[in-house]
């Protein structure tokens, strides 16, 4: 069975990001997803940071800041240490 959620999207994207020559596209894509979960879930919390997983999960598995990192490890780290 499909699940219907009826909560409208729209007004919560953050604005587009430009991320200069760092390599952060998978802490940004990652937070974006938590942060919408949170939202489907219900759950009233501020807009997590995508700058935290880029400079804290430095050296976590395949972290490398800047110079990318891998959204698998990156949920990892979010499962372990939080956000």
């Amino acid at each position: 069975m499909k699940a219907v959620y009826n909560v409208d999207l729209r007004n919560y994207y953050s604005s587009v990001k430009n991320q200069g020559a760092c390599g952060n596209c998978y802490a940004v894509s990652t937070v974006e997803n938590v942060n919408i979960q949170n939202l489907i879930n219900g759950k009233n919390v501020p807009a997590l940071s995508y700058q935290q997983l880029t400079d804290c999960a430095v050296g976590y598995y395949n972290d490398n800041g800047c110079n990318g990192g891998w959204l698998y490890e990156t949920i990892n780290f979010i499962q372990v240490y939080g956000l």
